[in-house]
């Protein structure tokens, strides 16, 4: 082809208008290259002239000929990758040997915007006679649509093998049997699903139909037969649901739905279908019948007043407690509002409650409000109110609680008005009050309190606060006896003491304080609260005259004697005074000011220090007295200490400081305390650096003990409601599960087979077990939310109680139990009861076989440091010690801390039944007791457990 175009095109015009009449060939040749199914283009020499392009070229380029015919390609043609063609048709004109492209992508500008297409391209050498390459042609073909057309196969193959992928792993998570049976060859074929539905194991099914109908209970056969004529009825898929019993005897609700399939006449070909398990669904439509009907038992008989109230206020559903609060009948409230009893005061608030829980800005709302009683008296109550809403989102009925609160109400109003009477006493007494926590550290003082100390508002005021304000002569004797009326469990309760303090503006103090330690029901100490009265006026007025008395004393004496009396009482003064300047661990400077002609501060002499200065400094006294601030202290003029002293000279105010000194990367913290001396001043300066550090740390240390504590009680609140909530929900299955297993053993227990029998027993003993393990989980969870209160609770009943409880297992297992006298202790007798029933029956059954159990319970007292299992921190209490030892079996002695977790078992549950939650249990409510629990052993040769309560 190569040869006929270069010896039919070496002059081949652009169009056929200028071909004579004589050139049939050219002609011929010109409209076949033309009219070709591929775009041509003919590039002549090496600037690659556009000699020849057909329409099909001009059509996929969106150029006219105009534009292209005899001009080099690459000054009318712009693309990218221009360099990229022209080393192309560099290489295909100097080697003479033609190039392909395929699927080449590429960009044509069209008037609407940029096309991406995909071309078949071909560089073909034109040679001349004498096999010189004088031209190339380039063949197009716009391959674009086969592209599309295999990337949206390639896709939509992608998508069909991730939708199968899909659908495989649908089935097998949603546990889906899949069926393909071949009706006239009776082969019948099942998914993996399928067999474990049916609880065989592959290889293990026969694989026709009459293998598939043994697992049907023989009375649901009915409901498989005709399936092809009802799904040709029901015009495509027929659903049925029918029972199977299982390999393993289980009884199963299996949901089925199939599809037959045709042939050309009309014959019944192959069905498929699919089976679920249905079982659950249908125990939980009997579960939600029988709850309902417990639901209408416990609001008919609630100790509390439950209505169910429309969006608009009116009463749907009343209980009788309601009727009995409020003095209506059900049928006069069925036709009012609770709008109508509500009293006036109190309806707007509980009307926009309501409109929030409406607009769903909360939940829920707890309110105390009052009724008008039929009797046109008024009626406290608390009320808490819920929504329960309809699926689509809106609002169906309220559900309404009501408590009847008046005693409550009255005891309150009583013990206001005691309150109020007792704030007029301590106002006029001008007494302050303090109510200081043991276990936090922190008090709670009144506004007489803070007044006393002059403390700020917001300042807390804790125990060291407390000492930090005592006058340092009194300062450890009343520390000492605080701390032993807080912490020395032997000494006495209430408290007195009369010292001094030292005001936050330097103000010295008289206070007389009186107290009493309160004890918690293990007898600890946990509060201490008391008053305090400010005393200065008569402790100085004492003073004053004990000072007086002594001056008329020694005006009774000699001048003589009283002169030398006075010389050696200033000599000693003086010493003292001097003593204490050189030992007190504060800086001590006096200093008076240097002034310039106007009167102005301009510096201080240094006319005093003591010890401490000069230490600091690491000079001698001589080396400091009488130079300047200025020479020695030059920080004074950078942390404002200087601008103190004149503030001080100059007004009297300021005489209390606190200073920051930067020293390196370090911030020291300094406390002034300013004096007058005639025309100076004396500074005292003393280090709070470590007590701000600390008084830091502590502020920090808090903030996290409080988060903490806020997070570890929601997380109990959290774990309680969950507890409550997930043992509800658990055990209406179980019950189900249990009753109607009752009911299949009682009424066609003569139908099943021994294998039946026991499976049947097998499945009762399992609900069984769960439903004690679920109250077991639920008693655990729950035992700290237990509101019950500590009483004295007499152990020889609570045991004998307990005897009587298990009157005919004792009868059964011949065993005795033989029992000291046993004291009264302080605790709650319901949680009490259960800790010694658990271990009792705990006793009964870790029995030996064929021995008689032997039960001895005993009881002593002993110190805590007596036995191991006691804290450190209480080893100096006494405990009532109650033992309970066994001839059981026993268990081995690194065990004895083990048993006492959750779900902790040490024998197999097929010889002995149980939760792993008894002792767990045990050892819950002893520690609520603030008692411990211990247990010793020998395998095979029985077991003691302890038990010790506070006395």
């Amino acid at each position: 082809m190569s040869e006929l175009l270069l010896s039919q095109a070496e002059h081949l015009p652009a169009t056929t208008d200028s071909l004579p009449e004589s050139a049939g060939i050219e002609r011929e040749f010109y409209n076949m290259l033309m009219q070709a199914p591929a775009a041509i283009l003919v590039l002549y020499g090496p600037q690659y002239v556009v000699e020849f392009a057909n329409d099909l070229y001009f059509s996929i380029t969106g150029r006219t000929p105009q534009e292209l015919l005899q001009k080099p390609v690459f000054e009318v043609v712009t693309v990218a990758s221009a360099q990229f063609f022209q080393d192309i048709l560099d290489r295909v004109r100097s080697s003479g040997q033609p190039f392909k492209l395929n699927e080449h992508k590429t960009f044509i500008k069209r008037s609407d915007g940029t096309e991406t297409i995909w071309l078949n391209v071909v560089y073909q050498p034109l040679k001349a006679l004498n096999g010189a390459v004088e031209r190339i042609m380039v063949l197009v073909t716009d391959v674009t649509e086969d592209v599309f057309n295999r990337q949206k196969q390639e896709a939509e193959e992608i998508l069909l093998r991730k939708t199968k992928e899909q659908l495989e792993l649908s089935i097998s998570i949603g546990h889906i049997g899949v069926w393909h049976w071949d009706v006239k060859a009776d082969v019948l074929t099942w998914s993996k699903e399928q067999l474990a539905l049916y609880g065989i194991r592959p290889g293990e099914f026969g694989g026709h139909i009459k293998d598939f109908h043994r697992f049907v209970l023989p009375e649901d056969l009915h409901l498989l037969k005709g399936t092809a004529q009802n799904e040709r009825q029901a015009g495509g898929d027929y659903e049925y649901q029918f029972r199977i019993k299982r390999t393993d005897g289980e009884v199963r609700w299996i949901q089925g739905r199939s599809r037959s399939f045709y042939n050309s006449n009309g014959e019944v070909e192959y069905r498929t279908g699919v089976n679920i398990d249905i079982t659950e669904q249908k125990e939980a439509e009997r579960s939600l019948q029988q709850s309902e009907e417990r639901f209408r038992s416990t609001f008919d008989n609630a100790a509390v007043g439950i209505a169910h109230v429309s969006p608009d206020g009116s009463w749907l559903d009343v209980n009788e407690r309601l009727c009995a609060i409020v003095g209506y009948t059900k049928e006069e409230l069925l036709s009012s509002t609770f709008q109508r009893i509500t009293h006036p005061d109190d309806l707007n608030d509980d009307l926009r409650l309501l409109q929030e829980v409406l607009a769903g800005e909360r939940e829920s709302y707890t309110l105390e409000k009052r009724y008008i009683h039929r009797s046109g008296s008024v009626v406290w109550i608390n009320l808490t109110v819920s929504l329960v809403r309809h699926d689509d989102g809106m609002p169906k009925y309220f559900i309404s609680v009501v408590e009847d609160i008046g005693e409550r109400k009255r005891a309150e109003e009583k013990i206001l008005e005691s309150e109020e009477r007792l704030s007029l006493v301590i106002e006029a007494a001008s007494l302050g009050l303090w109510d200081y926590d043991i276990r936090t550290g922190v008090a709670a003082i009144s506004e007489h309190t803070r007044r006393f100390y002059n403390l700020p508002k917001d300042e807390p005021f804790t125990f060291e606060r407390f000492l930090a304000s005592i006058h340092p002569a009194d300062r450890d004797w009343v520390a000492e006896r605080n701390r032993r009326v807080l912490f020395e469990h032997d000494s006495p309760t209430s408290y007195f003491a009369e010292y001094r303090v030292i005001r936050n503006d330097g103000a010295i103090r008289w206070m007389r304080s009186t107290g009493k330690v309160l004890l918690n029901e293990n007898g600890e100490r946990y509060r201490f609260t008391g008053a305090i009265m400010d005393v200065t006026d008569e402790i100085l007025s004492t003073q004053a005259i004990q000072e007086s008395e002594a001056r008329y004393r020694k005006l009774a004496s000699t001048l003589e004697g009283l002169v030398a009396e006075r010389t050696t009482e200033l000599q000693q003064s003086q010493a003292f005074l001097q003593s204490v300047l050189d030992t007190t661990q504060n800086g001590i400077t006096t200093y008076s000011p240097i002034r310039n002609r106007q009167g102005e501060i301009v510096d201080f002499r240094i006319s005093f220090i003591n010890n401490m200065v000069s230490k600091d400094l690491g000079m001698l006294p001589v080396d400091i007295t009488g130079r300047s601030v200025s020479e020695v202290f030059p920080q004074a003029f950078e942390n404002g200490a200087f601008g103190y002293l004149i503030h001080f000279i100059e007004t009297g105010e300021g005489g209390q400081r606190e200073i920051v000194h930067k020293e390196q990367n370090d911030e020291l913290y300094f406390h002034l305390s300013l004096a007058r001396m005639d025309e100076g001043v004396t500074v005292t300066v003393r280090n709070i650096t470590e007590q701000k550090r600390a008084a830091q740390q502590l502020e920090e240390l808090n903030r996290q003990l409080q988060e903490i504590n806020a997070e570890l009680q929601r997380s109990n609140e959290d774990l309680q409601q969950f507890a409550h909530v997930a043992s509800h929900d658990l055990k209406e299955p179980i019950r189900k599960v249990r009753t109607f297993g009752s009911r299949l053993e009682e009424e066609y227990a003569a139908m099943l087979p021994e294998r039946g029998k026991l499976y049947l027993q097998k499945m009762l003993f399992s609900a069984e077990r769960m439903f004690g393990l679920i109250d077991g989980v639920l008693n655990y969870s729950t035992i700290n939310s237990l509101e019950s209160s500590f009483e004295k609770v007499a152990l020889n009943e609570l045991i004998g109680h307990i005897e009587s409880d298990l009157e005919v297992v004792l009868q059964k297992s011949s065993a005795r139990i033989n029992k000291e006298n046993l004291p009264e202790v302080h605790g709650s007798p319901v949680l009490l009861n259960q800790l010694f029933y658990n271990l009792l029956t705990n006793a009964l059954k870790f029995s030996k076989a064929g021995v008689p159990p032997l039960i001895n319970i005993g009881v002593k007292q002993v110190l805590g440091k007596v036995v191991k299992a006691v804290s450190s921190a209480e080893k100096e209490k006494t405990f009532i010690q109650i033992s309970i030892c066994d001839n059981g079996i026993g268990f081995r002695p690194e065990h004895a801390e083990k048993i006492f977790k959750t779900f902790t078992r040490l024998n197999s549950r097929d010889r002995y039944e149980g939760t792993g939650l008894g002792l767990a249990l045990c050892k819950k409510i002893v520690e609520r007791h603030h008692g411990y629990i211990y247990a010793t052993g020998s395998e095979g040769e029985g077991a003691c457990f302890y038990v010790l309560l506070p006395v």
